[in-house]
C-alpha cells in the first residue's frame, strides 16, 4: 500500500478550551479533514471536504461525555457553515441523540438513516421531532455494498469517491443486529499517493465478514480506520479483516471509565500489531479495558493505561481528534495524553 501523509492534530479535551479550528474552508484542491469529537461513550464525527462542504457522521453522547462541550466543539469547526449531509449509521441513541442540539441554528441538507430491525427505530423524542422537521430524509433500507469503481456517493466531497461499503448486514446474534446494520463509509481520494479512510459506525464482525465476502483486499485496504463499536470485543476481531484493511492509522471513540471497558485491550493489541500499522507516532497514552498483561500497564481497576508510539488514538485519553490529509510528511502535534517527559 502506498503510504499516506497525514497530519494529525490532537485538540484539547472536554476539560480544556473549545478548539479554535479556523474559519476558512480548505482551498480546492485541498485537504480532507476528519474531526472525531470526545462525546464520552458515544460517537460524533464531522468530515470537511476539499470543496468546502461539511458532513456529519453520527453525533451522540454516552456516559463520561459533556453535551455542551460537543455542541461547542462542533460549532467551532462549522463556524456557521451548513452541514451538507448528516449520516446516522444505525438507531442507537449514543450515535444520534446530540444531533438536534449540535445542529441548532445550522442548515442541514440530506439526512441518511441506517437501517432498522425488529421494531427498533429512531424513536427518541428529540430525534423524532428533528427528523420530522427535515426536508430531505432518506434511508438505507436494503443490504448494500457499492462495487469498487462505482461509488454511490451519499454525499459529494469534491473529487473524493464516497462508498457505502456496507449497510444493513444481517447478524445471527439478535442483540447485535442494530450494530451489524451500521453504515460503513469508505472515502477514496484519487491521486498519488492513493489515500483512503473507513468509518465503521458500530459495525460488528458480521459486518466485517460480509465485506470480506464482497471485496478483495485492494478495495478494503485503507490508510485510516475508525474502529467499529468503540473498540468493543465484537469488532476488528477477525484476523482476515484487519489483514485486508491493514490501516496505517486508527482512531477509536470511547468514554473515560464509562463502564463498558472500551476500547478492549485485545482489540487495541490486534490493531497495533496489524500488518501496516505505523509505529513512528509521537509517544502518547492509550487506555483500554481488561488488560492482558498488568505488568506492562498502569492498572486502574479493569483498565490499563500504557504509552505507545503506535498510530492508534482514543478520544478517552486524547480528547477531540482532528485528522488532516495533507501533502508532505507525517507528523503529530500532541496536546493531551502525551507521554511523561
Amino acid at each position: 500500500m502506498k503510504k499516506l501523509p497525514f497530519l494529525l492534530l490532537l485538540m484539547s479535551c472536554k476539560k480544556g478550551p473549545i478548539p479554535d479550528t479556523g474559519t476558512e474552508p480548505p482551498p480546492d484542491p485541498g485537504p480532507l479533514d476528519l474531526w472525531v469529537f470526545d462525546s464520552g461513550q458515544g460517537d460524533c464525527a464531522v468530515i470537511g471536504c476539499p470543496d468546502g462542504t461539511f458532513h456529519m457522521v453520527d453525533c451522540g453522547s454516552g456516559s463520561g461525555g459533556s453535551d455542551s462541550y460537543v455542541q461547542q466543539s462542533v460549532a467551532a469547526v462549522l463556524n456557521g457553515a451548513p452541514l451538507s449531509s448528516v449520516i446516522i449509521t444505525h438507531p442507537d441513541s449514543d450515535h444520534f441523540d446530540l444531533i438536534p442540539l449540535v445542529t441548532e441554528g445550522i442548515e442541514v441538507g440530506t439526512v441518511w438513516l441506517g437501517g432498522t430491525v425488529d421494531g427498533k427505530e429512531y424513536d427518541n423524542e428529540g430525534i423524532s421531532t428533528w427528523l420530522a422537521s427535515q426536508d430531505d430524509v432518506r434511508r438505507f433500507d436494503e443490504p448494500q455494498h457499492d462495487p469498487p469503481g462505482e461509488p454511490s456517493e451519499p454525499f459529494t466531497c469534491g473529487d473524493i469517491d464516497v462508498y457505502v461499503a456496507a449497510a444493513n448486514v444481517p447478524s445471527e446474534i439478535s442483540n447485535w443486529q442494530s450494530n451489524s446494520n451500521s453504515v460503513v463509509l469508505k472515502l477514496d481520494i484519487p491521486g498519488v499517493p492513493y489515500r483512503s479512510v473507513m468509518l465503521t459506525g458500530d459495525a460488528t464482525f458480521d459486518t466485517e465478514l460480509a465485506m470480506l465476502d464482497v471485496y478483495d483486499s485492494d478495495f478494503l485496504n485503507v490508510d485510516l480506520l475508525k474502529l467499529g463499536h468503540h473498540g468493543s470485543d465484537n469488532t476488528s476481531s477477525d484476523p482476515g479483516f484487519l489483514a485486508a484493511v491493514a490501516p496505517d492509522m486508527a482512531v477509536v471513540s470511547a468514554g473515560e471509565h464509562a463502564g463498558f471497558l472500551h476500547p478492549r485491550c485485545a482489540v487495541v493489541e490486534r490493531v497495533l500489531e496489524s500488518s501496516e500499522m505505523r509505529s513512528d507516532a509521537a509517544c502518547h497514552q492509550v487506555q483500554c479495558g481488561e488488560p492482558l498483561d498488568a505488568d506492562v500497564c498502569d492498572g486502574d481497576g479493569d483498565f490499563c493505561t500504557f504509552e505507545t508510539t503506535g498510530a492508534l488514538w482514543s478520544t478517552r485519553t486524547s480528547g477531540n481528534l482532528h485528522i488532516r490529509v495533507v501533502e508532505g510528511s507525517y507528523s503529530v502535534l500532541q496536546e493531551l495524553g502525551s507521554c511523561a517527559q
